[in-house]
């Protein structure tokens, strides 16, 4: 009798706390070097389809210091493990104290899900959004 054959790998990230808080890290580093292409790349499809990659970068490099206003400090996984709600310190270039958003865990995924407030700007494109946050003083 043959031995019988080991199942395939699960594809995709756990829903745990550890891959949700390396998700955020990665969220984090991305928005540290001001790379909107990887930060786009980390939205939730809702985000991705608020604005396109390029816009998405455009708005990046006008606006570099938009995504490094925060840090995360906690981070609080739902009961059932596909929503994790991020807690940050907002610096004081931005008005300080403490915000929230939300990774959702989706297609085996951890994504940063944008705000309505983001997405209202997202779904403005490009050069229309990055007028929009140079006159609300983000860039």
């Amino acid at each position: 009798m043959a031995s019988p054959t080991p199942s395939p790998s699960p594809t995709g990230e756990p829903r745990t706390y550890e891959a949700a808080k390396a998700a955020v890290v990665q969220l984090e580093a991305a928005a540290a070097r001001a790379d909107g292409g990887a930060l786009w790349d980390l939205l939730t499809a809702t985000g991705q389809a608020a604005i396109t990659r390029a816009d998405y970068i455009k708005v990046t490099n006008a606006c570099p210091g938009l995504a490094k206003s925060e840090k995360y400090t906690a981070i609080a996984l739902n009961d059932a493990g596909n929503i994790a709600t991020v807690t940050v310190t907002v610096s004081e270039d931005y008005g300080g104290g403490t915000a929230t958003y939300s990774m959702i865990y989706e297609a085996g995924r951890w994504k940063h899900q944008p705000s309505d407030s983001a997405l209202s700007w997202m779904s403005l494109g490009g050069d229309k959004a990055v007028l929009t946050l140079k006159n609300e003083g983000y860039c």
